[in-house]
């Protein structure tokens, strides 16, 4: 079996596995791991303080958990809905990136919001936001151990204005 951290890990630190969804309540994770695995959580965010504390916890990840259903088209699909505001997909996914880091879930979700969100901000020819997500999808991608896509990001860091650049502007200009 291999591990691979997803972030850096500071000597001493507990290493963890997820071994449920990570989206579900508190109740339901702890529920499933006492079930499948005999065992109490106790990490830090199943072990908040407060009960305020779980249901905005709670709350999070619903919301999490209901973005690719409720609120989500890809970036292409984005691109030619001129109905959907320029922010549309730059809010929600800058969202989906704070509430992945506020519950301290990075998984690949959390990459495939930073990789998307580079590539909306490339849609609308936004190229210091766009570097900037390019660069935390190159970091990302590195953790995770994704060559294919940190040699992809870095060739478009150096040559940046390709492909899909300015895509929704055009699209936009295009239907006036």
């Amino acid at each position: 079996m291999s591990l691979f951290a997803t972030r850096p890990i500071v000597k001493g630190e507990e290493i963890t596995l997820h071994y449920v969804n990570l989206t579900d309540s508190r109740a339901i994770r702890r529920g499933r791991l006492l079930d499948m695995y005999y065992f109490h959580c106790e990490c830090e965010y199943c072990n908040l303080p407060t009960t305020e504390a779980v249901a905005a916890s709670d709350a999070a990840r619903l919301e999490l958990e209901r973005w690719p259903r409720e609120s989500y088209c890809m970036p292409h699909e984005w691109c030619t809905n001129l109905s959907l505001s320029d922010n549309y997909l730059v809010d929600g996914h800058k969202r989906c990136i704070e509430l992945h880091e506020k519950e301290g879930i990075t998984d690949d979700t959390y990459v495939r919001h930073i990789e998307e969100l580079a590539i909306v901000d490339a849609t609308l020819g936004d190229e210091q936001n766009c570097r900037l997500w390019a660069q935390k999808t190159v970091e990302q991608s590195e953790i995770w151990h994704r060559p294919e896509k940190v040699t992809l990001w870095r060739e478009w860091l150096l040559h940046p204005k390709i492909d899909f650049w300015g895509l929704r502007i055009k699209e936009k200009s295009r239907r006036r």
